[in-house]
């Protein structure tokens, strides 16, 4: 009988214990992260000083299902950058299109400055064919969420004639946010100036202030300033830098 009794409560105390083993994981494993901790992985990952524990973090918290929807993925590869063929307005030559019409640039010049005009390089040929029809070319950026949606997009476009060794007007220069998400917060715009024409080269620059934020607690955690340069030659090719903040 003692034998038995003894049996019994080992038994009990085994059943105890492997309780005990199996439930005390899946207690800390169900352990979420703190908004403060949650805020400090999405500064890490907007800043640039993020590393791999940052994103699972996002990706694996479930307080704010729609968390990773609405975060920039940090990586190099989220970051597309397209740039449209030098194309004419459809108003052809003359004057610069009137504000309000299809080819005008939704612009505000009040805060643009001109700067002095682009020393003259390589002298071009002079043979190069002439045209006073107005042109314009955009350069977008877009930055995309860590499941791969668009989170948003900065535009810079400008308007343009060149006679084939200098680039001799600037027309409407414009840029402009689109495709936003709802956690991303436009602001005004920071820089806007322009070099002189006529030049051999001119450059148009423009420069936006936007905010990353978040639900619950976290709020607003994130300052950007994407930025587009554009550079248009004489020959009325061109090139472009920028950031998407």
């Amino acid at each position: 009988m003692k034998v038995r009794n003894r049996l019994a409560r080992g038994l009990l105390g085994a059943v105890a214990l492997t309780t005990l083993a199996t439930t005390a994981p899946a207690t800390a494993s169900a352990a979420e992260p703190t908004d403060a901790q949650i805020k400090a992985a999405l500064v890490d990952m907007a800043q640039g000083t993020y590393d791999q524990a940052d994103i699972d973090l996002i990706m694996n918290q479930t307080k704010y299902p729609e968390l990773a929807a609405t975060t920039p993925d940090p990586r190099p590869s989220a970051l597309t950058v397209d740039k449209s063929e030098v194309k004419y307005l459809t108003t052809g030559t003359g004057p610069q299109p009137a504000p309000g019409s299809d080819d005008a640039l939704n612009e505000d010049p009040s805060d643009e400055v001109t700067l002095p005009a682009e020393p003259d390089g390589t002298a071009r040929s002079a043979m190069a064919a002439q045209s006073t029809a107005w042109k314009w070319v955009e350069v977008t950026y877009t930055r995309r969420s860590l499941l791969g949606a668009t989170l948003y997009k900065y535009h810079h476009k400008v308007n343009f004639q060149y006679n084939g060794t200098k680039v001799t007007s600037w027309g409407g220069r414009s840029d402009r946010f689109s495709n936003e998400d709802d956690f991303f917060v436009k602001g005004a715009r920071e820089e806007n100036w322009k070099t002189g024409v006529p030049a051999s080269s001119a450059k148009s620059h423009m420069k936006r202030h936007a905010q990353l934020c978040a639900a619950g607690s976290i709020g607003c955690y994130a300052n950007l300033y994407p930025w587009i340069t554009i550079s248009i030659k004489g020959t009325g090719s061109y090139t472009y830098t920028g950031s998407a903040g």
